[in-house]
């Protein structure tokens, strides 16, 4: 058994204690391919967490394995829930003037902050319902950008990475991305059209 697999084999191990699953040669090998980059502390504790909040026995997917140790690493970075990030913004309304930004406790907080108007937007304005409303929405949004990028397999960030290079310098392949993504549009409305026509009929 390879060392690198040896931490998510210790893991299929557990879930197939607690489940009573047995885990076939090809099922252990799409796990050791999606989980084997996480380091196996953290992927114990995002199989314990699962199996703890696993209502309905069943086995848990590398994406939610996934998701899981992406949740813990939020948590350790001190990541705060989007009702606790505007709770910090209230706070801040009554401490600091309306023309100095507070130092806040994380970027993405600050980031939010930008996404619903700004600082001085914030201060002035005299509805605060509609502004906690669309504060928690910006930070829920930049948070789940956040977990989805940890979660992201380095393979397929890499693979992301290298196409985005290979369509910046390859001016043929990058006019033939634009034209089918011009195809793409063009069949949905064409399907749209064409399903209006029959509920028409």
């Amino acid at each position: 058994m390879a060392v690198e697999a040896a931490h998510v084999h210790a893991i299929l191990h557990l879930l197939s204690a607690t489940y009573g699953h047995t885990f076939g040669k090809e099922q252990i090998a799409a796990y050791v391919a999606t989980l084997a980059d996480i380091d196996g502390d953290l992927l114990r504790a995002a199989t314990l967490r699962f199996i703890e909040n696993n209502v309905y026995p069943r086995i848990a997917t590398p994406g939610e394995l996934r998701r899981h140790a992406a949740e813990i690493v939020n948590q350790a970075q001190g990541q705060l829930s989007g009702a606790e990030a505007w709770g910090e913004v209230a706070r801040a309304f009554r401490n600091c003037p309306i023309h100095t930004a507070p130092r806040w406790s994380n970027p993405i907080l600050a980031q939010a902050v930008d996404d619903a108007g700004g600082w001085y937007a914030l201060c002035m304005s005299e509805n605060a319902a509609a502004d906690r409303a669309r504060f928690i929405n910006a930070y829920d949004t930049r948070l789940n950008r956040h977990t989805q990028t940890l979660m992201q397999l380095p393979a397929s960030g890499q693979y992301a990475a290298r196409l985005s290079e290979s369509l910046r310098s390859d001016p043929l392949r990058r006019l033939t991305s634009e034209r089918l993504s011009e195809l793409a549009g063009r069949m949905t409305i064409g399907n749209r059209i064409q399903h209006e026509h029959s509920d028409a009929i």
